[in-house]
């Protein structure tokens, strides 16, 4: 009996590691392995003009978490991740570095309005509400969120910017422009009453950064986004534009409101048509984390910063990469990484500075950019009609021609370097 029962032992030592060995082996089969799986009934859109990485720079986005932080979207839950920043890149679509998959034929919002997947192109600013598939991120719900649809009212070749709609548009070298152009080739070719359709971050001042900037489709609805200002009951201001109080006044309506209105100039003033209200929360609250790229500005008390109308609590054990100490916070483009906490807090978890503001707000001189200067053909500009234009369309400060300075060869260029003290003889002093 001894040995039989040891036999019996030893027969299930044996067969235990076989069986689970088999049963593992089974399960994998059913399983799909490394990222190039996809989510069923996702694609990857986009074209090959826009689809070389980062702003067409050729530099592939970090792919292994959220934004580069190394925190994987599986962990997103039932909430998900909700997502603002301008498209980076396409193979799915890139936003602050996250690629996000979306059906092809999904429907999409483009300024509360609904739209395809057309509207989706480098440098437009969207919200995306995202939840984990697969390993992957996978969209919910996208919208396209302009800033700005309407005439050029001034040009300001000295600081890079123009003014539409009453809105202070700056341009950068990380501006997506038209026709292979430059800063200046675009400020040279722009003419007062040329429609255009910006896509940017706003300042703290209010004045806006254009991530893309591009001529409008004729017939279009002049269209401003913005936080509202000087609020009474006539009307009130987004920028440098004031919005007349038209039939739609929405309940909720106050200073400091995130409003998106669809207007048209009548007898020199902007007339509301189409009045909204955006949540002071992005997403309604509705999702367990944030990746949002802006400016931001000061919050109601130090140990906290605002981006958008968001206030966002910021834990000493936050993690803060790459902010340049010597310049305020205010003017700088920053990647903040945060979560919403059961209580309604908003606690930030990483903040990466992307770029500094443009130079001409910084203080400095107006960058150049990588592309020609010299368009290659006419650009037709979409017009609006004369009559609606504000009387007088005048340039900001009058056009400086500069002549080429000659450059200066190595040696000469490290002489320069140094500090130069002139020292005149006493000799020729005359009293």
């Amino acid at each position: 009996m001894k040995n039989r029962t040891a036999m019996r032992w030893l027969l299930l030592a044996v067969l235990f590691p076989v069986m689970a060995l088999v049963a593992c082996t089974y399960q994998a089969k059913d399983l799909p392995v490394g990222p190039e799986i996809e989510s069923a009934g996702l694609a990857h859109a986009g074209g090959d003009d826009e689809s070389d990485g980062i702003g067409g720079t050729g530099l592939q986005p970090e792919g292994d978490g959220i934004g580069g932080t190394g925190m994987l979207a599986e962990g997103d839950g039932l909430g998900g991740t909700g997502i603002i920043g301008p498209i980076s890149g396409f193979g799915s679509i890139v936003v602050n570095g996250i690629h996000i998959d979306y059906p092809a034929d999904m429907v999409i919002g483009l300024n509360g309005q609904t739209a395809s997947t057309k509207e989706l192109k480098i440098g437009r600013v969207v919200e995306v509400h995202a939840s984990s598939a697969t390993g992957r991120l996978a969209a919910r719900r996208i919208e396209v969120l302009d800033a700005v649809i309407g005439p050029v009212e001034a040009i300001n070749r000295q600081d890079g910017s123009v003014r539409v709609l009453g809105q202070r548009v700056y341009l950068d070298s990380q501006t997506v422009l038209f026709s292979n152009l430059d800063i200046q080739g675009v400020l040279k070719s722009l003419k007062p009453g040329d429609l255009l359709r910006v896509s940017g971050l706003h300042l703290a001042n209010g004045s806006l950064v254009a991530t893309r900037m591009e001529p409008a489709d004729p017939g279009v609805a002049w269209f401003v986004a913005g936080v509202v200002r000087g609020l009474d009951t006539d009307g009130f201001s987004i920028g440098g534009l004031r919005v007349k109080r038209g039939a739609v006044w929405p309940e909720g309506l106050r200073n400091g409101s995130s409003a998106r209105v669809r207007g048209e100039r009548v007898d020199g003033h902007f007339l509301a048509q189409e009045l909204s209200l955006r949540a002071d929360v992005p997403f309604n609250g509705m999702v367990e984390r944030l990746v949002i790229q802006g400016y931001p500005r000061p919050a109601t008390h130090p140990d906290a910063l605002r981006i958008g109308n968001l206030q966002v609590e910021m834990p000493t054990d936050a993690a803060i990469k790459d902010t340049n100490l010597r310049t305020p916070l205010t003017l700088q483009r920053i990647q903040l990484t945060a979560r919403i906490e059961r209580n309604g807090d908003i606690r930030a978890e990483r903040i990466t500075t992307i770029r500094l503001a443009p130079a001409a707000v910084m203080g400095g001189p107006l960058p150049l950019g990588n592309q020609p200067s010299i368009p290659k053909r006419e650009i037709k500009w979409n017009r609006t009609p004369e009559k609606s234009l504000p009387k007088p369309p005048v340039l900001d400060s009058p056009i400086r021609r500069q002549r080429p300075l000659p450059r200066p060869s190595i040696k000469r260029q490290i002489r320069l370097e140094r500090p130069v003290s002139v020292k005149r003889p006493m000799g020729l002093i005359r009293h």
